[in-house]
């Protein structure tokens, strides 16, 4: 089966379930960066699972799982506190 045969069935696929199609690459970049938010003391095993080439690429991965935790737990703390009010000049 040719390699765009699989990316187009990938595509297909979440285009039906999501709604969006969403391409092979995009589908390792969820993958590494769910496994480092969710066991990050593992992230030299998405390494390997994924083939990166270096540690660093699943280290960029850990970054941006703690960036969107960091981020999601600010929105908590402004949502308890009844939201943040503005006024726009």
């Amino acid at each position: 089966m040719p390699s765009g045969s699989v990316g187009q069935i990938i595509r297909l696929r979440t285009e039906h379930r999501f709604g969006e199609k969403l391409n092979p690459h995009l589908m390792r970049y969820f993958t590494a960066t769910y496994f480092t938010d969710r066991e990050p003391e593992h992230i030299a095993d998405v390494a390997a699972i994924l083939g990166h080439a270096s540690l660093e690429t699943s280290e960029q991965h850990y970054i941006l799982a703690n960036s969107l935790r960091a981020v999601a737990k600010l929105q908590e703390a402004v949502l308890a506190r009844g939201g943040a009010s503005r006024t726009r000049a």
